[in-house]
């Protein structure tokens, strides 16, 4: 009896032991992260967390530099009657026989008051593009357009990716929030364009921006990239991480192998050296992350790719 309960306890000992390694091992990629949510109630929005003071002395301090007198008054104008309200949104453009239309699928109330002209739309009538607010997933479907936006919407922002897709240009801002995002799907996903078709020259790629919101934060900004998913990206450079808190930014699950070189970063701290009548934990460390080859030049053309 107690050798067959010794059996049975070892057998389900191994069997926890596999799950437990199945759990690290699907789960060791990302990182978790803080404001997974987007910013809908605007707690992060200028008018809160002392903004009011925040912007006062950022304004002053800009028209001092700028030799522009009346700069504080028009900075008070617009933080008070403009900025109210969740400054979130998410909007894409597409090229159209008119010309580049725009359109937010997200937009809170600051930028109803800022950009009253662009509408809230749910997509391209072909459904190519559309947002699932349940889940904080946009999802792009044989979607053809050149710049997809997005600003405050939370560090499990996820770019859901089928068929085949091109964009010339991705940005998201984090405004001290967040600025994630994680391409995720079976599809592939282009981004960024060249100038000059007989060269190597190009514009567009992804950007993402932490920044130091009103808290004076440094926002947890990363590029994460699941694991069927295919990202093709050109751009001067390819990807460029912005004011981050996270040294490593860039994440991405095997059996995605990434070419065209490998992540680099650069701290702030390493950039301005400490000023001597300054101590260290009044400097917030933000982060610069790229891909760059082994020379250290940033790469104008990375590939995020299942391996074969």
């Amino acid at each position: 009896m107690k050798k067959a309960l010794s059996i049975a306890l070892t057998g389900f000992l191994c069997f926890a032991l596999i799950l437990s390694g199945c759990a690290k091992r699907f789960n060791d990629g990302f990182p978790t992260l803080p404001n997974p949510e987007p910013d809908w109630e605007g707690e992060y929005d200028w008018s809160r967390h002392g903004a009011d003071e925040y912007a006062r002395e950022y304004a002053l301090e800009y028209a001092r530099e700028n030799g522009q007198e009346h700069y504080q008054e028009a900075y008070d104008q617009i933080y008070s009657e403009i900025y109210k309200g969740p400054e979130l949104y998410l909007r894409y453009s597409t090229e159209t026989e008119n010309g580049t239309e725009y359109g937010y699928l997200v937009k809170g109330a600051s930028w109803e008051n800022m950009d009253p002209d662009t509408p809230l739309t749910k997509g391209p009538e072909d459904g190519s593009l559309h947002y699932d607010k349940d889940t904080n997933t946009l999802t792009l479907n044989n979607f053809k357009g050149t710049q997809i936006d997005a600003n405050l919407m939370g560090n499990a922002f996820k770019i859901r990716v089928l068929g085949e897709n091109h964009v010339d240009f991705i940005q998201i801002w984090g405004a001290g929030h967040s600025g994630s995002v994680t391409f995720t799907g079976n599809g592939k996903l282009t981004v960024g364009r060249k100038t000059d078709p007989e060269g190597d020259s190009y514009e567009g790629g992804i950007v993402l921006m932490g920044e130091s919101g009103v808290t004076h934060e440094i926002a947890s900004a990363c590029l994460m990239v699941d694991r069927e998913v295919t990202l093709d990206v050109y751009g001067a450079p390819a990807i460029s991480i912005e004011t981050t808190a996270m040294e490593k930014a860039i994440y991405y699950l095997s059996p995605i192998k990434l070419t065209g070189g490998t992540p680099l970063s650069y701290s702030s701290r390493e950039d301005y050296p400490d000023e001597p009548d300054r101590p260290d934990n009044q400097e917030p460390v933000w982060y610069f992350v790229t891909v760059a080859d082994a020379d250290g030049n940033l790469s104008n053309h990375v590939t995020f790719a299942p391996g074969r």
